[in-house]
């Protein structure tokens, strides 16, 4: 079974407009506006949980639904991307990254989440799972360290929140079936990560896609990537291969 559902990823949400390595920060501004093109538009918030729970039942998601996600945890995601969701009724998941709750750590000036701040954002139903310990690229781990980071943030998390983990977002994206396969042994349920798109299927919940929305993400593109669950490179490339098909 499959399910067509846009999941988006997000990184930082920050106060105004910036350039070069912050085409992941996206504007408060333009946040808000795509935000409210989702509930102009009859959009609600799921969790990965209600969409698990969907495709093992094989029950209907919920018209117009949408997964709003953010990678890493930072500190911005509290301070300009929560008011403006919840002024909205939509909620959010949250990928921690377990060596940073409440530290002083700062990566490129961002400082991350603490678990004052994640427990007020749980108060009104976000969601928060795991990205690892450090943002290792899993890839390149062996197994056992692997498995000791997946664990190990999994009980972490588990710890602060005082709520189970049950979905993780591999790191940089990469992953291959030795790792899909540990983060199962793990005890985990899903895994984002996959190919972009807007099919969630039964048969693969640790391949869930996502489609990352930037900076430069005019109106028009987020709209289309909400359509087809691709940017236009993407979509291109998987246009071309159809009529490649077609043709031969």
């Amino acid at each position: 079974m499959s399910i067509r559902i846009p999941i988006l990823l997000y990184h930082h949400i920050v106060p105004r407009r910036t350039k070069g390595f912050n085409s992941y920060c996206v504007s408060a501004e333009k946040f808000a506006e795509q935000m409210t093109w989702l509930k102009r538009r009859a959009y609600r918030t799921i969790d990965l949980n209600r969409l698990l729970e969907c495709l093992q039942s094989g029950e209907a998601i919920p018209e117009n639904s949408v997964i709003i996600t953010f990678d890493d945890g930072y500190e911005n995601n509290f301070e300009y991307a929560f008011p403006i969701l919840k002024s909205l009724g939509f909620q959010a998941t949250i990928f921690l990254l377990s060596e940073y709750i409440d530290t002083d750590r700062d990566i490129h000036g961002f400082r991350f989440l603490n678990t004052q701040q994640i427990h007020e954002m749980m108060d009104v139903g976000f969601s928060f799972e795991s990205h690892g310990k450090i943002h290792d690229p899993l890839t390149t781990l062996g197994d056992n360290e692997v498995l000791g980071s997946l664990i190990h943030s999994r009980q972490v998390i588990n710890k602060k929140l005082k709520k189970d983990i049950s979905f993780f977002a591999y790191p940089f994206g990469l992953f291959d079936d030795r790792i899909k396969g540990m983060v199962e042994q793990a005890g985990y349920l899903g895994a984002c990560g996959g190919t972009p798109g807007l099919y969630a299927t039964v048969d693969d919940p640790f391949a869930l896609g996502r489609i990352e929305i930037f900076e430069s993400d005019s109106p028009y593109r987020f709209a289309f990537k909400m359509k087809t669950g691709f940017n236009y490179f993407y979509y291109l490339l998987k246009l071309g291969g159809r009529i490649k098909s077609a043709i031969w």
